[in-house]
């Protein structure tokens, strides 16, 4: 594939009434834009419609000396840098739609650092093209590129950019139908080494087929689809058009549960909100890194609402809980008050099947099982909507929704406190939902019974049940009582290593008033690696007076010699200020010895188990050279 360079060096750009490229700002220890540097751009001379569009900017060094880029740190689970900000115009100067961010992972994060270039050399920030823009017609394009490659912004030393001008061309529906065929049959025979190579094939497949967004490919695609091929599934979710949302509701009835379930999920993508058809309906959706954005309202038409809603209630009844979880969110946007009986008896199939107690991060989850959750959930959507229940009897199912009915603030509440009692009741007895929804539905401020209730849970086997009594303890802080809970909390921390469930012990902590024995329950735990740099976290933000900081980062490399001296070291801390910390105040702390072994940074001062990053550029503690 035959490439063009074609060099600009800018501020911004007069021509096609470019503005200046939104560059990056929050980036601290900015240096000024080296006079020296000229960009330039890497692309190819022409490419077809649907293939990947491989590109780089080129930092050029024109000068004697060299001088230093930061790139990276903005690309974690994306595959391409976010902090390359791109604009394309066609032949008459329409600037294309810039894809949006959000359709990729969920960003953030990454590998740091900086690089020199050296007089007389080049560096280069590769980046896909296809990621910032979709073209949808052949003709010539103008692209401009830059970076903010970690320079101050200054109008008086603006940044450089970059432009280059792109043919593009539209395949015959014969070459699409190849060149789709292609890039399944470029799929390796040999079983994958292992899960990341498995997981590595898969996301090149997937890249690959983010790229089909022309409905010129659909046919070929539907095909695949048809033959079991999931990822052609995900290709068909990039195309936003009625004809592929067709093709998807069509896939609903296949023979593969694989199928049928990725089928489900890029329709999800496609549901719009019931207020704004022009708005995705707010339905929390894990897509992949290459899923492709917008889709509304090119994709949906008024006569899918009567199929969606019949392929989700069948959809209610199928063997996977993937499925059934599905199916219930699309029905909290779409059900009604007379699908509700249905939705209640596969609730209470699902309360009915055995589900793991102890459920937590290493094994599945803190929430409800699936599709419970998800059930519940439709459920509320239909309660927005006018739906009732009219009283706690029947199965559990009826009364798990009694209680969600219950916990709603905006439903009236029943007379008498008869329904008190029966809440009470299954906080203390009734199984791990029943408990989760009666603690949710526990009425303000907690009664005496209601309180105990609660210090009861905060004991519970399941850690699910944990998690909501401490999100309850923390509601009530202010009350008198609230001061009752704080052992039990204090003592999740220092016995329940699993970091959603110390977070949510933490936060209730604070809010009734924990102060010394908060910090005395994290500094017990700092030895465990898993819990070391929450711990320190914690206990950082928590006593000491820092400025503003952006987060923090640290290296799990330490020994368990250096966590207990680390831990050592906060006791001392501890009870040197302990009057101070139990009247809720923060330490002022100067002393950089001291900062350094309450962070580890005094016995590795290159590699700490934890790093303070500050807003304006520095670290805390300042870290050794060796």
């Amino acid at each position: 594939m035959r490439t063009v360079l074609l060099s600009f060096c800018s501020a911004c750009l007069p021509v096609l009434g470019e503005q200046v490229l939104p560059l990056d700002q929050s980036w601290p220890k900015k240096k000024p834009v080296p006079q020296q540097v000229k960009l330039a751009l890497r692309l190819p001379e022409t490419v077809v419609i649907g293939q990947e569009i491989p590109a780089a900017l080129v930092v050029h060094n024109e000068g004697k000396r060299p001088f230093d880029i930061a790139e990276g740190g903005d690309y974690r689970s994306t595959g391409y840098p976010q902090r390359m900000k791109v604009r394309v115009h066609d032949a008459e100067g329409k600037m294309l739609p810039e894809l949006p961010r959000e359709a990729y992972g969920f960003g953030g994060g990454g590998m740091m650092g900086t690089q020199s270039v050296a007089a007389g050399t080049s560096m280069e920030v590769e980046f896909p093209l296809d990621c910032y823009v979709s073209f949808q017609k052949p003709g010539v394009y103008t692209v401009t590129a830059g970076h903010d490659l970690g320079w101050k912004l200054d109008a008086k030393h603006p940044h450089p950019v970059a432009l280059a001008t792109l043919k593009v061309t539209l395949p015959t529906e014969a070459e699409a139908r190849r060149y789709v065929d292609d890039v399944f049959a470029r799929q390796p025979t040999t079983p994958p080494r292992d899960n990341s190579d498995e997981l590595g094939r898969q996301m090149k497949l997937e890249k690959a087929l983010s790229v089909l967004r022309h409905p010129i490919f659909l046919p070929a695609l539907v095909q695949h689809a048809q033959a079991g091929s999931k990822a052609a599934v995900k290709g068909i979710g990039h195309i936003a058009t009625q004809e592929a949302t067709e093709a998807l509701l069509n896939l609903l009835e296949h023979a593969s549960a694989e199928v049928e379930e990725t089928s489900a999920l890029q329709l999800l993508r496609r549901l719009p909100a019931r207020a704004d058809s022009n708005k995705p309906a707010d339905i929390w959706y894990w897509g992949s890194p290459y899923q492709i954005e917008p889709l509304l309202p090119a994709s949906w038409d008024a006569r899918f609402e009567q199929q969606i809603q019949k392929a989700a209630l069948k959809l209610l009844s199928h063997q996977s809980e993937n499925l059934v979880g599905i199916a219930a969110q699309t029905l909290q946007t779409r059900g009604t008050g007379e699908h509700a009986p249905q939705v209640l008896e596969v609730l209470q199939k699902s309360l009915d099947f055995p589900h793991e107690l102890r459920a937590g991060l290493k094994t599945n989850t803190l929430d409800l099982p699936l599709p419970q959750k998800a059930l519940l959930t439709a459920l509320d959507g239909m309660r927005q909507r006018g739906w009732r229940l009219e009283n706690g009897g029947g199965n559990m199912a009826h009364q798990v929704a009694w209680l969600r009915q219950l916990a709603d603030k905006e439903v009236p509440k029943p007379q008498g406190d008869e329904w008190k009692s029966a809440m009470l009741t299954w906080v203390e007895n009734g199984p791990p939902t029943l408990k989760v929804c009666a603690l949710q539905a526990l009425p303000q401020p907690l009664s005496d019974a209601a309180a105990k209730a609660v210090m009861h849970a905060l004991e519970d086997p399941d850690w699910r049940v944990q998690r909501i009594a401490c999100e309850v303890a923390g509601e009530v802080a202010g009350e008198s009582k609230s001061g009752e809970f704080v052992r039990s909390l204090v003592k999740i921390i220092e016995l329940e290593h699993e970091s959603f469930l110390q977070g949510a012990a933490h936060r209730a902590a604070l809010a009734c008033g924990a102060r010394l024995e908060l910090w005395e329950a994290w500094t017990g735990v700092i030895p465990d690696k898993e819990c070391t740099h929450e711990a320190l976290r914690c206990l950082i933000f928590g006593t000491i007076q820092l400025p503003p900081s952006n987060g923090s980062g640290g290296s799990t490399n330490f020994t368990r010699k250096q966590g207990l001296a680390i831990r050592d070291a906060w006791r001392a801390f501890l009870q040197q200020h302990q009057k101070q910390l139990a009247a809720g105040e923060k330490v002022s702390l100067s002393d950089t010895v001291t900062a350094a072994k309450l962070t580890g940074a005094y016995s590795r001062p290159t590699d700490p188990p934890v790093v303070i990053y500050m807003k304006d550029g520095n670290e805390w503690p300042p870290r050794r050279k060796k």
